[in-house]
């Protein structure tokens, strides 16, 4: 048994939570990111370099959904992307620099808390009509279904729902989502 796996076995048979070890480690990497980019002279040049881009198409919290001809940026690395970062804290582009802002399935993964920055510095960017698309999963959407006790409308959105409390659980609970919108919350927050 490897050191990750004996590691995660133990941490599986404890009595502290998963979500809890999910979050400590997932702070301590964005600690870690923060602190790299101030101090890494490589880090640095390439945020200076950003700070000239202009006419920007950027993808927000990419994953390991890569847009060629975007700045994909993401707080994890993976091939494709062009810049680590924390998601919540301000990017090292100019005030109007984006001509696109595409964020898809990461609003909801955003503490409240940090929420109105992450909106705040999204406007910064924005070129004057610029466009900022939003992509996630619908609040209005689940609860409807649930109403409905459609549960073939759980089971083709997420796979191997058993029962209808599940696939609404699912959508709040899981997936490390912090707060899952509707039209009307999201636009008010906008």
């Amino acid at each position: 048994m490897t050191l990750k796996q004996n590691l995660k076995t133990r941490i599986e048979n404890s009595a502290i939570p998963l979500e809890l070890v999910q979050q400590i480690r997932a702070e301590a990497h964005l600690s870690m990111v923060r602190l790299r980019s101030r101090v890494s002279p490589r880090l640095r040049r390439r945020a200076a370099e950003l700070t000239a881009f202009r006419d920007v198409k950027l993808n927000f919290g990419c994953g390991r959904r890569i847009l060629p001809g975007w700045l994909n940026v993401d707080g994890w690395w993976c091939e494709g992307i062009d810049y680590v970062c924390d998601l919540r804290q301000p990017l090292p582009l100019s005030d109007g620099s984006c001509r696109y802002i595409f964020t898809e399935h990461v609003f909801e993964h955003i503490d409240r808390q940090f929420r109105g920055s992450v909106i705040r510095e999204w406007f910064r960017l924005l070129a004057p009509n610029g466009v900022l698309r939003i992509v996630g999963p619908g609040c209005a959407q689940f609860a409807d279904a649930y109403s409905r006790r459609d549960l073939e409308w759980f089971r083709r959105s997420i796979p191997g729902t058993k029962n209808l409390a599940e696939g609404l659980n699912d959508i709040f609970k899981n997936h490390f989502h912090r707060f899952v919108d509707d039209f009307e919350s999201l636009s008010l927050e906008l």
